[in-house]
């Protein structure tokens, strides 16, 4: 039976997972790291078996990621479905963002985003 990982934060291009059940394991934490290493689109795999954590920073898609880990016999992650309705979210809010932030440079002739006028009001 393969551990099971919960997802603990999840945005595009990153996700992270917590491992219970075998945290302070570092052998199965080192065998996580070489193998997820290895998949095509991860960029960084960072581990840490104190805390049962796997962060992945990657150019796939996270679902494909919970499939390799699966298939690779490296953890099974709890709700899969959470995967696409958390993507599907984070990305609409990304590109909602997007959107207004080249609307707000077009109209100022490039003199301020949004993550400058952030700034200015936390001033």
């Amino acid at each position: 039976m393969l551990p099971e990982a919960y997802i603990r934060h999840i945005i595009p291009g990153r996700l992270r997972v917590r491992i219970p059940m075998k945290k302070r394991d570092a052998g199965f934490f080192d065998n996580i790291y070489q193998s997820l290493s290895t998949c095509e689109g991860i960029n960084t795999v960072e581990v840490n078996p104190l805390t049962g954590s796997v962060l992945v920073i990657h150019m796939s898609d996270s679902r494909r990621i919970a499939t390799y880990a699966e298939e690779h016999n490296l953890f099974r992650i709890e709700s899969v479905n959470y995967l696409e309705k958390q993507t599907y979210v984070s990305r609409k809010i990304s590109e909602t963002f997007s959107s207004v932030n080249k609307k707000v440079t077009l109209s100022t002739q490039g003199f301020a985003n949004i993550p400058d006028l952030v700034l200015l009001a936390l001033i």
